[in-house]
C-alpha cells in the first residue's frame, strides 16, 4: 500500500466526506484559492454548501460574505442559516432570494429584528426548492401572529419551526385564523410558542398533511374542547405538547382529538393537578384511543414552595409498576433542579452498572420493578436545608433504588440523604467534599459511620476523586458494595491506585464484597492492560479474576 503524505493525494471522495463537517462558507475561503483541482472540486454538483452567516465569527459583515460567496457557487447551496446581532437593514439586500438559488432547501432565521422577517418572507415564494423554514429569536408576539399567514404560501415547505424567546403566555391573537383558504405541504411544524388550544386549531385546518406536530398550549377557558375537531390530521403520528395548568380532565378531552395514527406521544406538563400521576387512568387513554403508540414521554413539573409541608401524592403509591407499564418499558423516575420536581415516565435506558447485562434488551418484570431512580441535577442550599420536605414529593410515590447526584455533596449532607433512602441499591456522584462548606467534624464522621448499618448499596460510581482516601470512605461508609466504577482519577498512577485495594482485598482485611471495579482513563490502552495484569499475578494480588479494556474504561473482575 502507498502512503499518502500530502494532502493533494486525497481523493475527491475523501474531500467530499471532510466537506460534510464544515460550513459552505469555510470551504470556500479554505480551499478556492489553493489550486485549479480544487476549484473544480468545489463546483462538483455533488457537493451541497451549507452556508453559516454569523457575524460574531467573521472578518467581515455578512452581507458582503454572502455575496462574495452567491456569485460562484449559488447553485450549489443547499441551507443557509443567519444570525446577525448588530443590527442592520442591508440584511433585507443580504435576503434577496429568487430563483437562481436551484438547490436551496433549507433557511434559518435567527435576527431580532421583527419587521425585516415581514419583508423577507414574500421573497421565499421564489426557492423552487425550499422545504425547511426556521424563524427563531422573535420578540414580539404580534409579530407572530402575521408571520403564519406569510409561511402558508409557501407551497413548498415540508419542516416550519418557529420561536420566541416572548414568556408571555396569555397574549392574545398569538396564532391567528389563516385570512383564506389554502392547504399547506407542512409535515413537520414546530410552534414553540404559547397558544390558546382554539388558536392552534385554526391554524392546524390549513396543515392537514401535518404528521409531526410539536406545539405549546395554555388553558383557555372560552374555548369547549368537546366541540373542537381535528378529523382532517390522519396523517399525524408524532405528537409533542408543552402546557400550562391545564386540568388532567380537560386535557384527556384534548388528547382525544389526537387518536388517529399516534405512534409517538410526549407531554411536557407545568401543574400541581396530581392526575397526571394516574398510571391507570393513562392506561385506560392509551389504550383506547392510542393503540398504536410505541414510544411515550412524560415530564410532569411542580415547582417546590417552602411551605409545602407534606407531599401532593401522599396517597398515591408507584402505580407505573403494573404489567403494563413493565412490558412496554415505560418507567417512572423523579428529577430534583433547582426549585422544581420533574416526574418523568418513558423509555427504560441501561443504566451504567449493568456490566453483566451489556447486550441484554429484554428486561424481567424483577429487574424492571427495581430501576426507581432519583436524579438529583442541582444540589442548591435552598434543596439541602429543606430535603425532607423535598423528600415527601419523592418516597410517598415511589421508593428509590438508584440516585444520581450531578454535582459535588458534603459528606454530611450526603449521609443526611442517604439515611432517607433506606432501600438504595446504586449510588453516584460527582464529587464528595470534607472541607467546604467548612471542614468535617470527627464527631460528624463517627456518626456518619455508625448510620451504616442500615445502608444497603451495592453499586458506587464516582466521577471524580481528588485523594484516594475518598475511595476508602466509601468503601468503609458503604461495606456492602460489589461493584465499584471510577471516572477521573487524581494524577497518580493507575498502579498505585489499585495495588492498595486489592491488598486489602487479597489479606481479607476489608472490601470482601467487592466483585468489579472499572476505572476510565483516556490513556488507557492495551499496553496498560497487559502491565496490570503482570502486576497482579507477579504480586499474587488476585488468584482469580479477569481484566480487560473497553476504549477508556480498565474491568478488573
Amino acid at each position: 500500500m502507498s502512503t499518502i503524505t500530502t494532502i493533494e493525494d486525497f481523493s475527491n471522495e475523501i474531500f467530499y466526506e471532510i466537506f460534510e463537517y464544515l460550513y459552505g462558507n469555510d470551504i470556500y475561503e479554505a480551499f478556492s484559492i489553493l489550486n485549479s483541482r480544487f476549484q473544480q472540486l468545489l463546483h462538483c454538483p455533488f457537493l451541497q454548501y451549507k452556508i453559516r452567516l454569523d457575524d460574531r465569527l467573521m472578518k467581515q459583515n455578512i452581507v458582503d460574505e454572502l455575496k462574495q460567496i452567491s456569485h460562484v457557487i449559488k447553485n450549489y447551496i443547499f441551507s443557509i442559516s443567519i444570525r446577525p446581532w448588530r443590527p442592520t437593514t442591508k440584511i433585507i439586500s443580504l435576503c434577496n432570494f429568487d430563483s437562481s438559488y436551484q438547490n436551496l432547501h433549507c433557511l434559518i432565521f435567527n435576527i431580532n429584528q421583527p419587521n425585516i422577517i415581514l419583508l423577507i418572507l414574500p421573497k421565499l415564494t421564489q426557492l423552487p426548492k425550499l422545504y425547511s423554514l426556521t424563524i427563531e429569536n422573535i420578540q414580539k408576539l404580534k409579530i407572530i401572529c402575521k408571520i403564519y399567514p406569510l409561511v402558508l404560501n409557501l407551497s413548498k415547505l415540508k419542516y416550519f419551526k418557529i420561536e420566541t424567546c416572548c414568556i408571555d403566555l396569555f397574549a392574545d391573537h398569538s396564532l391567528p385564523i389563516a385570512t383564506h383558504e389554502q392547504s399547506s405541504s407542512i409535515e413537520h411544524l414546530i410552534i414553540e410558542h404559547y397558544c390558546s388550544v382554539q388558536e392552534l386549531v385554526n391554524f392546524l385546518y390549513y396543515t392537514p398533511k401535518v404528521h409531526h406536530l410539536k406545539f405549546s398550549i395554555y388553558e383557555d377557558k372560552k374555548t369547549h374542547l368537546n366541540l373542537l375537531s381535528l378529523n382532517h390530521l390522519r396523517h399525524l403520528t408524532s405528537l409533542s405538547i408543552e402546557m400550562c395548568s391545564l386540568k388532567f380532565d380537560k386535557f384527556e378531552i384534548l388528547i382525544n382529538q389526537f387518536k388517529f395514527h399516534l405512534k409517538t406521544f410526549s407531554l411536557r406538563i407545568w401543574s400541581r393537578n396530581e392526575n397526571y400521576l394516574n398510571a391507570r387512568r393513562w392506561e385506560r387513554i392509551i389504550l383506547q384511543n392510542l393503540p398504536q403508540l410505541e414510544h411515550f414521554s412524560m415530564k410532569y413539573i411542580i415547582c417546590f414552595q417552602n411551605d409545602d409541608q407534606s407531599s401532593l401524592h401522599s396517597d398515591k403509591s408507584n402505580e407505573f409498576l403494573t404489567s403494563f407499564w413493565l412490558q412496554r418499558q415505560w418507567l417512572l423516575r423523579i428529577e430534583m433542579i433547582h426549585d422544581f420536581i420533574i416526574y418523568i415516565v418513558d423509555a427504560y435506558k441501561k443504566q451504567w452498572f449493568e456490566y453483566d447485562r451489556q447486550e441484554q434488551k429484554i428486561y424481567s418484570v424483577e429487574e424492571l420493578s427495581k430501576s426507581r431512580q432519583l436524579i438529583v441535577v442541582d444540589i442548591s442550599k435552598k434543596i439541602l436545608n429543606n430535603i425532607h420536605n423535598y423528600m415527601n414529593y419523592v418516597l410517598p410515590v415511589m421508593q428509590i433504588d438508584h440516585l444520581v447526584i450531578k454535582e459535588e455533596i458534603f459528606v454530611v449532607q450526603l449521609a443526611e440523604v442517604l439515611c432517607l433512602l433506606r432501600e438504595l441499591d446504586s449510588l453516584e456522584v460527582s464529587m464528595i467534599s470534607f472541607s467546604y462548606p467548612r471542614q468535617v467534624t470527627l464527631d460528624e464522621m463517627i456518626k456518619i459511620f455508625r448510620s451504616t448499618t442500615h445502608i444497603k448499596i451495592t453499586k458506587l460510581r464516582v466521577r471524580q476523586i481528588n485523594k484516594i482516601e475518598e475511595i476508602n470512605f466509601f468503601l468503609a461508609f458503604c461495606p456492602l458494595i460489589k461493584q465499584l466504577e471510577i471516572n477521573k482519577l487524581p494524577m497518580i498512577n493507575v498502579e498505585f491506585f489499585l495495588r492498595p485495594l486489592l491488598i486489602q482485598i487479597r489479606n481479607k482485611s476489608k472490601f470482601q464484597n467487592l466483585r468489579l471495579i472499572c476505572i476510565q482513563l483516556p490513556t488507557a490502552d492495551d499496553k496498560m492492560i497487559l502491565k496490570l495484569k503482570q502486576m497482579i499475578q507477579d504480586e499474587n494480588l488476585l488468584v482469580d479474576f479477569k481484566i480487560k479494556r473497553n476504549e477508556e474504561k480498565i474491568f478488573v473482575e
